[in-house]
């Protein structure tokens, strides 16, 4: 598991294997209550070539359609209601276990925080404001790791 630090949003890695392909992008869903962040994060992931779908709270990406359909996750930690953590392990429990990113801007828990999501199951941890390289390079890597 990763905990990075960073600060950027131009992504410059080439775009995943399967978009230079032409076989079936992969659907990352944002969840982040942070209108500019949530914009941002979904803009950056369409730019890099996955399909996306944004949300403002967990639970309405549980009542979207969307939500089992997803093969990957970015979720802001402070969500209203349940927490990005909660989500994924909520998820988990249905039996839906995809790549996830875990963002925060709370520095003060990230060493305990980064436990958590590590023995959850969470691929990394962000620190926002992050890198947009990172954020792309941690999806791309996840998806091609479940490829091979």
């Amino acid at each position: 598991m990763l905990c990075v630090e960073r600060a950027n949003f131009a992504p410059r890695r080439p775009i995943h294997k399967a978009m230079a392909t032409g076989t079936r992008r992969p659907f990352v869903a944002v969840v982040d209550d942070d209108v500019g962040m949530r914009e941002a994060t979904e803009a950056l992931l369409n730019s890099a070539g996955f399909r996306t779908s944004a949300y403002s709270s967990a639970e309405a990406f549980l009542r979207s359609r969307r939500a089992r359909k997803a093969d990957g996750l970015v979720l802001d930690m402070r969500l209203p209601g349940i927490t990005g953590l909660q989500l994924y392990r909520k998820l988990r429990e249905q039996g839906l276990a995809v790549p996830t990113v875990l963002l925060t801007a709370d520095r003060d828990r990230g060493g305990r925080l980064h436990t958590e999501a590590s023995a959850a199951g969470i691929l990394a941890v962000l620190y926002k404001p992050y890198d947009g390289d990172t954020l792309v390079n941690l999806v791309q890597a996840a998806f091609e790791k479940q490829s091979s």
